[in-house]
């Protein structure tokens, strides 16, 4: 489900005060209980707005089964799409403690909800997100050393960031946002670029035009006069 982060900036943060709402009840309740009580929650509100765009009952009552399939179809594709990542990322989310490495805490707070990071300094550490699932996190204005070889990143910002040095090898990078992003030293090889903007991007003095991508100019870039 690619959400518009440019028209609704805060679609997951107040997904993830829901998020955090269900896992305070789950401190003393069943996770089967909180998740039913979560769902006719969810099905109360939108019944309630759907009546919000009725001018009468009879309007409500003949766009009954035209609501339920639109909320039927948009809840088994964000289901479908989370499923997906979990069991893309199954180790990493459910047994984090067996990887080789410690899980970088950007993927722990991914999972949680989080999705904005936007402006957050990482410092010097080298986070190891190698073939991690990313995908619409906002890093604008953030500074940040990774490892991302094989991470899925789709419709990422990378917005004015410095991500200088960073490893993007083979990653899924469609949509991504890199405008006015440091990325001297960054490695492209073999990523997925298409739809992806590196507008106003620096490296090494020269600043990339809108369509220009990494690896597609010429190597040897003259510094802007």
């Amino acid at each position: 489900m690619g959400v518009d982060l440019n028209k609704d900036p805060t679609f997951f943060d107040r997904a993830d005060a829901h998020i955090r709402l269900a896992n305070e009840h789950c401190s003393d309740t069943g996770r089967g209980k909180v998740s039913a009580s979560l769902m006719y929650g969810c099905a109360r509100f939108q019944a309630w707005n759907a009546a919000t765009w009725a001018e009468d009952v009879e309007a409500l009552k003949a766009k009954r089964n035209e609501t339920v399939k639109y909320f039927v179809e948009q809840y088994q594709a964000m289901l479908e799409e989370n499923l997906d990542d979990y069991i893309g990322n199954f180790e990493q989310y459910m047994h984090p403690e067996e990887q080789q490495k410690p899980p970088s805490t950007i993927l722990e707070r991914y999972v949680a909800g989080k999705r904005s990071f936007a402006s957050e300094s990482f410092g010097d550490e080298v986070h190891d997100l190698a073939g991690a699932t990313l995908d619409d996190a906002d890093f604008s204005g953030c500074f940040i050393v990774a490892d991302l070889r094989g991470a899925s990143l789709q419709r990422v910002s990378f917005r004015n960031a410095n991500v200088k040095t960073c490893d993007f090898t083979g990653a899924n990078l469609l949509n991504a946002t890199f405008e006015g992003a440091a990325i001297d030293g960054a490695k492209f090889d073999g990523a997925l670029l298409s739809g992806a903007s590196f507008a106003g991007a620096s490296e090494q003095g020269h600043i990339y035009d809108p369509n220009e991508l990494p690896g597609l100019s010429d190597p040897e870039h003259t510094p802007d006069t």
